[in-house]
């Protein structure tokens, strides 16, 4: 996934965060309602200012994002802070205002005023930051991403008939606490969930245990393919590498062959010439002997003055010049052959 696609993600998860939602949200971590408050019980105003006294108290959350994404099997990390501040609780009207500020590795990609109508609000959940962003980016399409935070975040989300808020805490204490707080304000509103066949919270609990674990097996899936995947890939470099190291060893195998069969070869050539040599040594000695022979008898021919040995030394002339040509021709003929 490029930079800018993961940037693309965050801005998305980030906006979703903190705008009104209208599709419906998968079943989470409820809160059950307490029972219908008796005059004993805090009233909206101490309700409310419970609720800006602990979500001011909680400050600006920061944590980071270890992404994976389990199709291209790449991994980054994400920056993220976010703030609710100006806190203004209005009893009166049963509305919670608040400003809302969300930072993406620094920089700001959420700043806006928002509100808590809980005359409208139907329930409160709370669940991991993990599964709200993987809700998040599922409806934007990104179903294989998933998230681990560090340190671990919990969304506080009170859903309302249209769309959502959520606040977030560090400490899963406290977001229950709050949790419990808004409940009973949504009570005291006249406000919460009057669908007849509205799942229980027994109920709600149920199926997000089903779910969690279906994600897990689905993430574990995932993991063992992309474990597996990498095995093979590892398999597959290994069988390249070692066709590669042998292809190499046989091409070595053969330039030696070669270079061995081109260096017989030579010394096969170098003992043939030096035997035509040796040949030659013993034709030229011949002749050397015959030459001699002929010229003593060509200077005996002279003293005597016989015309019988002067046609003598002409023949043995003519015998010793075809002896040094019959040498010669051999010579060629042998080496002729060495090659």
């Amino acid at each position: 996934m490029s930079e800018l696609m993961k940037n693309m993600v965050r801005v998305v998860f980030v906006l979703c965060l903190a705008s009104v939602v209208s599709a419906p949200a998968l079943a989470q971590k409820a809160v059950p309602p307490p029972p219908r408050p008796a005059d004993s019980s805090p009233s909206l105003a101490a309700t409310m200012q419970f609720i800006q006294e602990r979500v001011t108290l909680q400050g600006k959350v920061n944590f980071a994002d270890y992404v994976h994404d389990n199709s291209a099997g790449n991994d980054w990390t994400v920056q993220n802070a976010f703030e609710i501040t100006n806190i203004a609780p209005h009893p009166e009207t049963c509305i919670l205002n608040y400003h809302f500020k969300g930072w993406t590795n620094g920089t700001i990609r959420t700043d806006l005023n928002s509100w808590i109508p809980f005359h409208d609000a139907e329930d409160v959940v709370i669940l991991p930051i993990e599964q709200d962003q993987k809700e998040v980016d599922s409806k934007a399409g990104h179903t294989t991403l998933s998230y681990r935070s560090d340190p671990p975040v919990f969304a506080l989300r009170v859903r309302r008939k249209v769309g959502y808020n959520e606040l977030y805490f560090t400490d899963e204490e406290i977001a229950n606490r709050v949790a419990k707080a808004m409940v009973h304000a949504i009570e005291l509103c006249g406000g919460g969930d009057k669908d007849p066949f509205a799942p229980t919270p027994e109920e709600r609990a149920a199926r997000e245990q089903e779910r969690q674990h279906a994600e897990q097996l689905a993430a574990e899936q995932a993991r063992q393919a992309a474990a597996q995947r990498a095995v093979q890939q590892a398999r597959l470099q290994a069988q390249q590498a070692q066709q590669a190291q042998q292809q190499l060893q046989a091409q070595q195998q053969a330039q030696q062959a070669q270079e061995a069969q081109d260096a017989a070869q030579e010394q096969a050539a170098d003992n043939c010439r030096k035997q035509c040599d040796a040949a030659n040594d013993a034709c030229e000695k011949d002749v050397k002997k015959q030459f001699h022979g002929a010229l003593f008898r060509g200077i005996l021919g002279a003293i005597a003055k016989s015309p019988t040995n002067e046609a003598d030394t002409a023949a043995d002339a003519d015998s010793v010049s075809a002896a040094e040509k019959a040498c010669g021709d051999t010579y060629s003929s042998c080496t002729d052959a060495c090659q």
